[in-house]
């Protein structure tokens, strides 16, 4: 059985005439998070980073995501990547590759930490302010 109408369903599984309706938007999903670098100061100053949800890796070397130009910076220095909390939202980490120089947040050495919008980060003589938005 066929409606006779056009643009209306078919029965067999398909439109008659037009293009097939686009999917419905969903209500009430919580929207992503993102995050970003800006370089605050050192080579390429002002440039923005998105951070990948899969992560970002940091350093000289050319194979990584963001590239730092600055020979204080080993060549796979750091990653950035966002994790679920408890509560559900994405909280971003930073972590240091065993780097000669180390990587500083707000100042201090660190290892491993969480990031919280507006920190800023120590690469070489490079600095970062990482950015959020929930």
């Amino acid at each position: 059985m066929t409606y006779q109408q056009t643009n209306q369903w078919q029965p067999s599984g398909s439109w008659s005439g037009g293009s097939a309706p686009q999917k419905t938007e969903l209500l009430n999903v919580a929207p992503p998070t993102f995050g970003w670098v800006v370089v605050r100061e050192g080579p390429r100053q002002g440039k923005v980073y998105q951070i990948n949800a899969e992560g970002s890796v940091l350093g000289r070397d050319v194979s990584c995501d963001i590239i730092i130009d600055d020979q204080a910076v080993s060549g796979r220095h750091a990653k950035i990547w966002g994790v679920k909390n408890q509560q559900g939202q994405t909280d971003f980490l930073l972590q240091d590759f065993a780097t000669a120089n180390g990587t500083k947040l707000n100042g201090n050495l660190i290892i491993r930490e969480t990031l919280k919008d507006g920190d800023r980060i120590e690469l070489g003589r490079t600095v970062l302010i990482f950015k959020k938005v929930d």
